[in-house]
């Protein structure tokens, strides 16, 4: 594994695709060379993020990221969590170089399949659900769950030969491998998916996921951003004020999904459900879609 990059020759930078106040985002080549009794060379496609901050805080939750990343993907399993393919922390700025995915976030590849059935939509938040409930089974909290950080990319099956998406759980630079984390509100960069209680425990848990997760099921079936209406900067207002406004959900939508989601966001965290019966509960209907 060619985590640590020495030197930043080795990574050809191309296009900026994103800045915030954090990171600038870009798409890149990186050079990798393999020494031995043959020197073995090749490319990959990499997303590059270059770091804005350069402070011992910014350098711990790289390797806390990197972490958490690796841990994930070898107790669960490769097709989890976006890979951390690189990071170069030798010289200013800090970079992280992640894996490419060919259809980009979640919202992208949906957007680009807008016929998308309910049933592929559902069979997509399972996989998801999945992912995360095992990932709570390890001590790790998301803290930063949003469909912009769920990544597609395609791969050939070995059993059928034939190309199937893959869904990457990446946006791990909150995360935390033990049960609860405090956090300023007013610093969120996710503050559109925080659970109302986080106002005033200033804590993120288990609980305050499931939340997210509802929005992010409420991404997948609509497309649309929780509190579309709300500018970024009055939406704590807003929650502080309305603690148990939420979406209007779909009228074509299932009972049992209207149901789930609606209980998902229960304003009493110790109702909502866990992550793990939300991904029964979508395994079981999609069990029956497939029996119909």
């Amino acid at each position: 594994m060619y985590v640590q990059v020495r030197r930043l020759s080795e990574i050809v930078i191309g296009e900026m695709i994103s800045e915030g106040e954090r990171c600038k985002v870009y798409k890149a080549i990186r050079n990798i060379t393999r020494k031995g009794v043959i020197v073995d060379t090749w490319q990959r496609p990499i997303i590059l993020k270059e770091l804005i901050d350069y402070n011992v805080e910014v350098f711990d939750s790289i390797y806390r990221e990197m972490h958490i990343v690796n841990t994930i993907r070898h107790e669960i399993g490769w097709d989890t969590a976006l890979n951390v393919e690189a990071v170069v922390t030798i010289n200013r700025p800090y970079y992280i170089a992640y894996k490419l995915c060919k259809c980009g976030s979640l919202l992208q590849y949906l957007e680009a399949n807008s016929s998308f059935e309910f049933s592929t939509k559902s069979a997509i938040v399972q996989d998801i659900a999945c992912t995360l409930h095992h990932c709570l089974k390890l001590n790790i909290i998301h803290c930063n769950l949003r469909a912009k950080n769920i990544f597609v990319d395609i791969k050939e099956d070995t059993a059928t030969k034939k190309e199937r998406p893959v869904y990457y759980v990446g946006g791990f630079h909150s995360a935390v491998m033990t049960r609860s984390r405090r956090m300023d509100p007013e610093k969120s960069r996710n503050r559109r998916w925080l659970a109302p209680e986080v106002l005033t425990t200033k804590t993120l848990n288990p609980e305050t996921d499931v939340y997210a997760f509802a929005w992010l099921i409420y991404e997948v079936f609509t497309l649309q951003m929780p509190f579309a209406d709300i500018a970024e900067e009055d939406v704590l207002k807003n929650l502080a004020e309305n603690p148990n406004t939420r979406a209007d959900l779909p009228s074509d939508w299932p009972q049992w999904l209207t149901e789930l989601v609606t209980n998902a966001w229960d304003t009493d965290p110790a109702k909502r459900p866990k992550m793990v019966d939300i991904w029964r509960e979508f395994r079981k209907r999609n069990k029956d879609l497939k029996a119909t």
